[in-house]
């Protein structure tokens, strides 16, 4: 489950605990005790939230970092005014790649 998603679903469940007594007197009253919701529920669920946070912008700017560091794709495809015969098209590759790829290691 993404971080973003985790970070959602603790949000909703921590004011889903806070505005529980609103939802009982607008909406038809549920068996059982309302939720708690103590000066130290909210400071484990603010530390939690902060870590969600934090671990999803760590993953946003690892993915980032990562996007920016790959080269972009290249590519040559067989299009018209390329040669047809086999030996004339490998050639017109092997300069394309030069031109374009170079020396650099790729895949």
């Amino acid at each position: 489950m993404s971080f973003a998603t985790q970070f959602r679903r603790e949000v909703d469940a921590l004011y889903g605990r806070r505005a529980h007594w609103l939802r009982h007197v607008i909406d038809f009253a549920r068996p059982g005790r309302p939720p708690q919701f103590t000066r130290r529920q909210r400071g484990l669920a603010i530390a939690r939230l902060q870590e969600l946070a934090s671990d999803a912008l760590t993953d946003q700017l690892a993915r980032d970092e990562f996007e920016a560091s790959v080269a972009y794709r290249r590519s040559w495809h067989v299009k018209r005014g390329k040669a047809w015969r086999y030996d004339m098209r490998k050639r017109e590759f092997l300069d394309w790649y030069d031109s374009k790829v170079g020396v650099t290691t790729c895949i």
